[in-house]
């Protein structure tokens, strides 16, 4: 909008205007390098497009001669506190007010905060999302490579508001000093703010449109995300998208265009050129943002080569990802998934290597459940984790397998919460802990089977987990079940002597036949010999199944060990009658301690 000199000004207005009962708009500004005060910009809202008062910035070429109002990006005091007005501080953001005959120095600052993280001359490009209603304001602000997570730093009310039909657009001015100005990203929006907006995204598109429609798509991604506001759904078509992405703090969906087909998975591919982590969160981002439906491949990074939920240690992603694929992603720390806090479901996690810490995932506390993860690894000599490394929160109904670790725990290291009905097999560890190493959390209705420690190490199966071990079935690991782990209860332990109260040291007939499946055999004993009464936390064995079948709803439920619960089903309604006295009686299979709602509609007849 300006070139890096003085005395420059300019302003750049949409030509149809948008009403100010709502609209949104979202775009980046550049304000130089300098850190010489060279005035501003503003993102105006006017009744009528045009430029201020010119001549030594005419503040900003917005607050002299314009009618309406603006959200400045401001880097020079101007308005020493004059009547009305606030005093005027460089490196601020603000509301102020434009009218008509208003002269040099006159401005009217309705709000302002300059108490931001950082300055705004800084030579970087900053994001910026404004939601306008009627005369309230809010604005957010981010840039995550200074980092700077996204921060609402605008929420005002501007006095007296009457609503008006007005150009969206922005003025520049360097006054006396020195600085380029710029705007990029524009995108605005005359619709509700809590409307979603549908965006589409195809790379077999001619050229790229508007992404209003399949007719008119965008061709990268991350148009459509930059584009996107909080609660908009972006959709992508099938193709290869050669991008790094970042949601940049935005809790929006994006989507493939059928999340639960394989097909469509394995053919919609953001593939991250090992160029960075293939998908990127700022860390604030909360349980509405939504990743689903694609093959996430080829990136690298030293935390989250698929995925990175976050660019520090203590600042996790919330966001939920399902029913994706990655795959072939390489990190110092976590391969595949670090630092994500949120529903990590239905996903398959397989191929991913890290050197230090996690092929697969890393320091992800959120719920773990229902993926398949398989075949990752951590190469380090000392590191630990083939599968996870450092993961706290629900860890259930996973498939982890295959899994390879250099150093400690082929399987899981250091992950304390729940791990529940897992099925955890063939992991194996250079040192101590084929399958797991550490954690003081609870371990409950796991199969634990066929995992190794390296050649002289102890530990094929647990090694030193302090937490409760709990309706477990730990079998065929080498070289040992346990050592040095807390005294499990109502589990089967190959070879176990130990005693601790309802284990069990051998069974005849204990998995049905058939290699690789690991369901209880109708005459294992392992059924019903899980500890009474069940502690739930999923309810659900590995298949997805009710862990408490229906003819054990009682107040002492029996339940199996292992991953699978012998005999179940799914949730269903098994009776719905009519009784003679004209009530209605249904039966459902539930669970203890659950809670279920029923809506009901009469008809008439």
């Amino acid at each position: 909008m300006t070139p890096d000199a003085p005395n420059q000004f300019s302003s750049i207005f949409y030509q149809k205007p948008i009403n100010t009962v709502h609209f949104k708009a979202r775009f980046d500004v550049y304000l130089g390098s300098k850190d010489s005060g060279a005035d501003g910009i503003v993102f105006a809202f006017v009744r009528e497009p045009g430029l201020g008062i010119e001549g030594y910035g005419g503040q900003m070429a917005f607050l002299t001669g314009l009618d309406g109002y603006g959200i400045e990006f401001d880097t020079f005091p101007t308005r020493g506190g004059t009547p009305g007005n606030q005093p005027d501080r460089e490196n601020h953001v603000g509301v102020s007010k434009a009218e008509p005959g208003t002269t040099v120095g006159k401005g009217f600052a309705l709000y302002q905060n300059d108490d931001l993280p950082h300055d705004l001359e800084r030579g970087y490009w900053l994001s910026a999302e404004v939601h306008f209603t009627s005369g309230h304001v809010q604005m957010w602000m981010s840039r995550s490579s200074l980092p700077w997570a996204r921060e609402l730093v605008i929420e005002y009310t501007i006095p007296d508001w009457q609503d008006y039909e007005a150009y969206l657009g922005f003025t520049a001015a360097t006054g006396g000093s020195y600085n380029a100005h710029r705007v990029d990203n524009v995108a605005f929006s005359g619709v509700d703010p809590g409307i979603r907006q549908n965006w589409h995204v195809d790379a077999s598109a001619p050229e790229s449109g508007d992404g209003q429609s399949w007719e008119t798509p965008f061709k990268t991604i991350q148009r459509a995300m930059n584009i996107a506001f909080d609660g908009d759904i972006v959709t992508v078509a099938p193709g290869t998208y050669l991008e790094n992405i970042d949601f940049g703090g935005k809790n929006i969906v994006l989507q493939s265009k059928d999340p639960l087909d394989p097909d469509t998975v394995d053919n919609t591919i953001i593939d991250g050129s090992q160029l960075g982590p293939v998908v990127a969160f700022t860390g604030t981002e909360v349980g509405t943002c939504v990743l689903s439906g694609f093959t996430i491949r080829n990136g690298s990074a030293y935390t989250g080569g698929g995925i990175s939920g976050g660019w520090r240690w203590d600042t996790h992603t919330r966001a939920t990802i399902l029913n994706n694929t990655i795959t072939d992603n390489l990190a110092e720390e976590g391969g595949g998934v670090s630092y994500c806090d949120g529903i990590i479901k239905s996903n398959r996690i397989t191929n991913n290597e890290a050197k230090k810490q996690g092929g697969g995932l890393y320091g992800c506390d959120g719920m773990i459940m229902g993926n398949t993860i398989t075949d990752n690894r951590c190469t380090g000599p000392m590191g630990g984790g083939g599968a996870l490394n450092f993961c706290g929160g629900l860890i259930a109904n996973n498939q982890i397998s295959r899994n390879v670790s250099g150093g400690y725990a082929g399987g899981l290291y250091l992950c304390g919460g729940t791990i529940q009905s897992n099925l955890i097999t063939h992991n194996s560890a250079g040192m101590m802990g084929g399958e797991l190493y550490g954690g003081d959390g609870i371990i409950i209705n796991n199969t634990i089977v066929e995992n190794e420690a390296g050649a002289g190490y102890d530990g094929g199966g647990l090694y030193q987990y302090s937490g409760t071990i709990m309706n477990c079935i730990i079998w065929d690991n080498v070289p040992e079940q346990l050592v040095d782990c807390s005294m499990p209860t109502y589990s089967l332990i190959q070879g176990w002597s130990e005693g601790g109260e309802g284990n069990k040291s051998y069974v005849s007939d204990l998995f049905v036949y058939g290699e690789g499946d690991y369901h209880l055999h109708p005459d294992s004993r392992c059924i019903d010999s899980g500890r009474r009464p069940y502690p739930i936390a999923s309810g659900l064995d590995m298949d997805g199944h009710l862990r408490i079948v229906e003819k054990y709803i009682t107040s002492n439920p029996l339940v199996d060990m292992g991953a699978y619960e012998y005999n179940s089903k799914p949730f269903e309604i098994t009776e719905f009658n009519l009784r003679p006295n004209g009530t209605r009686r249904i039966v459902w299979s539930a669970q203890p301690d659950d809670t279920y709602t029923i809506w009901w509609r009469k008809h008439s007849d």
